[in-house]
């Protein structure tokens, strides 16, 4: 069984998988996927995910939040 990140769920949901939010951002999906390890990363682009999805400040930071969670 796969178990995805809890930011992948996030990225799944909001994108359609990193490859759409990497070309959505002008980021690369190796950044992205760096961003399991370090979720505050994500926050960087906090007003860019907020404009270009339907999701609020308080989503991203939730999502960020359980990573930071499940990394430990």
């Amino acid at each position: 069984m796969i178990c995805r990140s809890e930011l992948r769920k996030f990225i799944d949901h909001h994108f359609g998988g990193p490859g759409n939010m990497a070309r959505e951002l002008g980021l690369t999906i190796a950044a992205i996927k760096r961003w399991d390890a370090t979720p505050e990363l994500m926050l960087k682009y906090l007003l860019q995910i907020t404009d270009v999805t339907k999701c609020t400040v308080m989503d991203v930071v939730e999502a960020v939040e359980a990573q930071k969670k499940a990394n430990g």
